[in-house]
């Protein structure tokens, strides 16, 4: 990580991942095979069991069925439920399709 708390990883103009002073994970670009890796370095160093894991998905445009695996081995490794925060309109979909399934990995949340 970086000072200006950005982690590497992802490709370039597509997907970065950034940490925001009060801890919470900031999401921008599109998630997605090619860049889980960079998110998945991410919660490795940000957290632990009993943790709980913030990911702002503001800027977030795209998510696929990797990001979404990604979620839920974060929330299997800490024992907490993820908070995402303000996940757009196609993202929302994505996460309310799965949750329709029984998935109970999050939290979403607006503000």
């Amino acid at each position: 990580m970086s000072d200006s708390g950005r982690l590497s990883g992802g490709v370039p103009g597509t997907f970065s991942v950034e940490v925001d002073p009060s801890g919470n994970v900031i999401l921008k670009g599109e998630l997605d095979l090619a860049t889980v890796p960079a998110l998945e370095e991410a919660i490795a160093i940000l957290t632990s069991p009993g943790c709980s894991l913030i990911l702002d998905l503001t800027d977030l445009t795209f998510m696929d069925g990797s990001g979404v695996r990604c979620i839920i081995k974060a929330w299997k490794t800490s024992g907490q439920r993820v908070v995402l925060l303000n996940p757009s309109r196609a993202v929302r979909r994505l996460l309310e399709l799965i949750e329709s399934l029984g998935q109970e990995a999050w939290l979403i949340q607006e503000g």
